[in-house]
């Protein structure tokens, strides 16, 4: 069984409207973790992911240490990319 940890927001980027909380989602196997994974970066909903825990010894496993590392960064990359395409939209816009 394995347990994914995630901040979930409320899709507002405002401090006075923002509001974010810590869900959990539990599964059988390691196919239904790796598609619902999948699914969450796919459909950039507001949320981070925070761990993945294999729940029969509670220690991060190497394993899934480095997926979700992998999926940190590609989050990273596609945010940077958005903030460059930013910049260069208000520069355009002068």
């Amino acid at each position: 069984m394995y347990r994914v940890t995630y901040e979930q927001g409320n899709g507002y980027s405002c401090n006075c409207c923002r509001q974010s909380w810590t869900e959990t989602e539990d599964f059988d196997n390691e196919q239904d973790m790796i598609d619902y994974l999948i699914d969450r970066k796919k459909y950039g909903d507001d949320w981070e992911l925070e761990e993945i825990r294999e729940i029969k010894d509670e220690d991060l496993t190497t394993k899934y240490n480095k997926i979700v590392q992998i999926l940190i960064d590609n989050s990273n990359k596609v945010k940077a990319r958005k903030f460059k395409l930013e910049q260069l939209k208000n520069k355009l816009e002068l």
